[in-house]
C-alpha cells in the first residue's frame, strides 16, 4: 500500500511582548519584600498625610520664602547664616513641578524621609535581613525623623547624604568597587552644599578609619596589612585631599586664636572683626569681603587644593582622585553658583562656610545646656535607645558578632558586617558629643544621633532575630512567644520610664 504524506502545517511562534508576561516572571515578591513594602507604605502615609495644614514654622518661612525668590525670580544667593544651597534648588523644582504651597515647600523633606526609611534596606549586607527590616521600622515611628521629614529645614537633607555616604562608604570598604566610592564622593559633594554640620561628620568618620588603620598596623586586627592595599587607606587619602581647601578659613582664623590663647601679636588673617550678631558677620558674604581677604582666602585655598592633589597622586591614585574632584566639584560648585550665575559662592561655600560657623560658635544661639541632648534623647528616642546600646553590649558581649579581622581568602580586607557595630557606636558617640559641646543647640539635630543609634538598635534586633529557633514557635507557641516578649517590653519600657 502506497502511503501518502501528510502536507506538514508550520504555526508561527508568537513572541509575547513583556505586557503579556505573566507579573511573577520578572517580580519576585518574597516576605522581606513584602514586610519592607508594608514599611515604605506607612511611611508615605506618615509622611505626607496632611501635611500643608500646619503653619509654617519661623525657620520654614525663611527657606519657603527664599525658595520662592528663586522659583520666581531666578534670585538666589548664597549666604551660610542660611546653611547650604540644595534646599533652595530642590524647593524651587517642587514650586515650579506642582506650584508654591505650605505642601509643596515640604514636598522634599517628606520624599528624603521616605528615603532614609528605605536606605537601610541597602545596608542589609551589615545588618542582616531582619535587621534592615526593623531598622527601616524604627525609623517610621521615630518622633524626630517623622518631625522633620514634615519640616522644611536641612536637617533631613543633610541626613539623607549622610546616609548615602555610610552607604557608599561601606560599600567600598566590603567590595573596593570604584563605584561606591564615587557614590560616597557624591553624597559628600551634597552634604557639603547642605549643611556645616558635614565638617563634623568628615571628622567623625575619617577618625574611626583612621583608627581602624592603626589598630591593622600594629597588628591588633589581623595581620599587618601593606598601607596602599587597605581599603580604610584609601578613603582616608580620598577624604583628606579633597577637603583640605575647605579648610581654608580654619588656616587663616589660627592666628587670632594663637594671639588670644597664647597673648602673641600675629598678623590678623581674618577678613574683618570675627564674632557678635549672626545676621552681620564678616563672612555671611563674600561678595564684601576686603580685596586683600580674598586675594588671601582664594590664594591659600588654591595651595591646599594643589596639596591635596599632590597628596593623593603620590599616596593613592591621581587618575582616581581626578574623577573624585570632578564629580564632587562639579555638585558643589553648580549649587553654591546657583548654576553659574553668582561666582562669589566660589568664596561663600569654600571659604565662609566653615568661618561663619566658627564664629558661631561662641555666639552660643539657643542657650541650650551642654546636657540638653542628654534630655532630648531619652525622652523622644528611648527604644532605639535602649535597643541599640543595651542589645549591642549584650552582642558584643557575649562575642556573638564575629571576628573583625580578614576573613579567609581575604587577607586584606576587614569582615564589614563584624566591624558595622563598632562603626555605629562611633558614629552615635561622636555625633553626641560633639553636638553636646557645639555652642548652638537645636531639637533638628537629634536626628543626626537618633539615625546612627536606630540603625545600632537595628543589627542589635537583627542578631536577636536571627537566633530565635522559629521551627519550635511554629502554632500556638508562636502566638505565646509573641504576647509574653510584648509583655516583656512593655513592662521593662515601664520599669524604667
Amino acid at each position: 500500500m502506497m502511503e501518502i504524506e501528510q502536507p506538514v502545517t508550520t504555526i508561527p511562534i508568537r513572541r509575547t511582548d513583556w505586557l503579556d508576561r505573566p507579573l511573577a516572571s520578572f517580580v519576585t515578591l518574597d516576605r522581606a519584600t513584602l514586610v519592607l513594602g508594608a514599611i515604605l507604605l506607612l511611611t508615605v502615609v506618615s509622611r505626607f498625610w496632611d501635611l500643608g495644614s500646619r503653619a509654617l514654622h519661623h525657620d520654614e518661612s525663611l527657606h519657603a520664602v527664599y525658595s520662592y525668590y528663586l522659583y520666581d525670580q531666578g534670585r538666589y544667593i548664597h549666604e551660610p547664616l542660611m546653611h547650604g544651597p540644595v534646599l533652595f534648588h530642590l524647593t524651587a523644582l517642587g514650586y515650579w513641578l506642582f506650584g508654591d504651597s505650605d505642601f509643596t515647600a515640604r514636598l522634599w523633606p517628606a520624599i528624603l524621609g521616605v528615603v532614609t526609611a528605605w536606605l537601610p534596606w541597602k545596608y542589609r549586607s551589615w545588618l542582616g535581613e531582619k535587621g534592615a527590616l526593623f531598622t527601616s521600622f524604627l525609623v517610621l515611628i521615630s518622633p524626630s525623623i517623622l518631625y522633620y521629614s514634615r519640616f522644611i529645614r536641612e536637617d533631613i537633607f543633610a541626613l539623607t547624604w549622610t546616609a548615602i555616604i555610610v552607604y557608599g562608604l561601606y560599600k567600598y570598604l566590603e567590595g573596593g568597587e570604584d563605584f561606591h566610592l564615587y557614590v560616597m564622593t557624591a553624597g559628600w559633594a551634597l552634604l557639603f552644599s547642605q549643611k556645616e554640620i558635614s565638617f563634623l561628620f568628615a571628622f567623625i568618620f575619617w577618625t574611626f578609619l583612621a583608627l581602624v588603620l592603626l589598630l591593622r598596623r600594629i597588628g591588633r586586627l589581623g595581620p599587618r596589612v601593606p598601607l596602599r592595599e587597605a581599603r580604610e587607606w584609601h578613603i582616608l587619602v580620598l577624604l583628606g585631599a579633597l577637603l583640605l581647601p575647605h579648610a581654608t578659613a580654619l588656616v587663616l582664623h589660627l592666628p587670632t586664636r594663637l594671639n588670644e590663647a597664647l597673648g602673641l601679636a600675629l598678623p590678623n588673617l581674618d577678613p574683618g572683626t570675627v564674632g557678635g550678631n549672626s545676621e552681620t558677620s564678616v563672612f555671611n558674604s563674600a561678595a564684601t569681603w576686603p580685596t586683600t581677604y580674598k586675594i588671601r582666602a582664594y590664594l591659600t585655598a588654591l595651595l591646599l587644593g594643589l596639596a591635596g592633589f599632590g597628596l593623593a597622586a603620590r599616596l593613592w591614585s591621581w587618575r582616581k582622585f581626578l574623577v573624585v574632584l570632578t564629580i564632587f566639584y562639579t555638585i558643589f560648585l553648580l549649587f553654591h553658583t546657583t548654576f553659574l550665575t553668582n561666582l562669589h559662592g566660589v568664596g561663600s561655600g569654600m571659604i565662609g562656610a566653615l568661618g561663619y560657623w566658627i564664629e558661631q560658635h561662641e555666639v552660643q544661639r539657643g542657650e541650650q545646656p551642654w546636657y540638653y541632648y542628654s534630655m532630648l534623647l531619652p525622652l523622644y528616642e528611648f527604644l532605639p535607645l535602649l535597643l541599640g546600646l543595651g542589645g549591642a553590649a549584650i552582642v558584643l558581649a557575649r562575642r556573638r558578632n564575629g571576628t573583625i579581622s580578614p576573613e579567609v581568602g581575604e587577607p586584606h580586607h576587614l569582615n564589614t558586617r563584624a566591624l558595622w557595630p563598632w562603626f555605629n557606636l562611633w558614629w552615635f558617640f561622636g555625633a553626641f558629643v560633639i553636638f553636646s559641646y557645639a555652642g548652638e543647640k537645636m531639637p533638628w539635630l537629634l536626628v543626626h544621633m537618633a539615625f546612627p543609634v536606630i540603625t545600632l538598635a537595628g543589627w542589635a534586633m537583627g542578631k536577636f532575630l536571627d537566633n530565635v529557633a522559629w521551627e519550635r514557635l511554629r502554632g500556638g507557641n508562636a502566638l505565646w512567644f509573641t504576647l509574653l516578649f510584648l509583655v516583656a517590653a512593655i513592662a521593662a519600657l515601664n520599669l524604667i520610664w
